[in-house]
């Protein structure tokens, strides 16, 4: 961006301003290109879920890939995160937290479970 206004020298303030608006925007709108429902097909397909995650179940293998969905969609969708509960199932915000630090642990204590959100990351990213 300073290349943009060394070239422009700042001669016309409200023009330039009006880019770096655009800019900006252009910026902040990157992330939210991802939505929820391509980051639960990047994870299903990932872990060959072949089953519905967001129906109302405690079971432990639904809870967990349900989890990452609502991790990833925390990190890249930009959404506030009753949004992203209403997404996922219809869960509240405190839900989507309690995923967040779960998977966030995860990563902290399981090498391999940590490679494996570092390789989906780079499906998602690469996958846009």
């Amino acid at each position: 961006m300073t290349d943009y206004f060394k070239e422009h020298e700042l001669g016309n303030i409200s023009s330039d301003w009006e880019n770096c608006r655009t800019i900006i925007k252009q910026i902040m709108s990157v992330n939210l290109s991802f939505t929820v429902d391509f980051i639960t097909k990047v994870v299903c397909e990932y872990f060959k879920v072949r089953t519905n995650v967001f129906i109302k179940s405690r079971k432990r293998e639904i809870v967990f890939y349900r989890q990452i969905i609502q991790y990833f969609a925390i990190k890249l969708t930009g959404l506030h995160l009753q949004q992203i509960g209403d997404k996922t199932g219809g869960y509240d915000h405190a839900t989507c937290l309690n995923s967040q630090t779960k998977v966030r642990n995860l990563i902290d204590t399981d090498k391999v479970f940590k490679n494996q959100m570092e390789e989906i990351g780079r499906i998602l990213k690469y996958s846009r």
